[in-house]
């Protein structure tokens, strides 16, 4: 008995659903190691936070009233930022998980339309095979080509759905970056007026 091949558009449909798949899986393990890694610097920029909220109060005690409202705009700007990349890294977590839930479901569909194809070339081989019954199985080989093609519509929507959240990962990743970077600049303003104003008290105390 000869078994029938697949059409080269199904065996081509089954390489390019393989290659989506693969690709697929591969940015969501690029994904989740990049937000591991922001996670991590998020981590180590609110410590950097709290100490210098500690050395700011430190220097409030041994400086009394004098400098203060610089102190304090310092304090409320660090305040601000830290609550909008808070909001931020929110945002990253649910555009990740929303992400993620993509592509469980594409992952789903694609191994549903490969069940169908392997449904819809068993057919075929059976039509090519048998001479009776010709019109019921014609009628399933139209069903089930039917299936798959619905199956491949459904798969390539959540190919664009998870291009686009992607993209807002990626947005989100942006702007924190960005926050980060404006926080290391207004630290080493900030000490640095610091340190202008410890220089100017030691001066002072010289004179005296």
């Amino acid at each position: 008995m000869v078994k029938a091949r697949p059409a080269p558009e199904d065996v081509t449909r089954e390489e390019d659903i393989v290659i989506c798949e693969n690709h697929s899986k591969h940015e969501a393990q690029t994904s989740q190691t990049r937000l591991e890694m922001m996670e991590e610097e998020l981590a180590e920029k609110q410590q950097t936070i709290e100490e210098l909220s500690r050395e700011l109060e430190e220097m409030r005690t041994a400086y009394g009233t004098e400098g203060l409202q610089q102190l304090q705009d310092f304090e409320a700007a660090v305040k601000q930022r830290d609550e909008i990349i808070t909001q931020l890294t929110a945002n990253l977590q649910l555009a990740h998980k929303e992400r993620d839930e993509i592509m469980k479901e594409f992952l789903e569909l694609t191994e549903q339309s490969q069940k169908l194809q392997i449904q819809f070339q068993q057919l075929q081989a059976g039509e090519n095979l048998r001479n009776t019954s010709h019109t019921t199985t014609a009628a399933d080989l139209v069903q089930a080509k039917q299936q798959v093609l619905a199956y491949q519509l459904q798969i390539e929507e959540q190919q664009l759905q998870i291009r686009n959240s992607q993209v807002k990962v990626d947005e989100y990743q942006l702007q924190i970056h960005q926050f980060k970077e404006q926080i290391i600049k207004m630290e080493k303003v900030m000490h640095y007026k610091i340190n202008i104003h410890i220089l100017e008290n030691n001066t002072n105390l010289y004179h005296l």
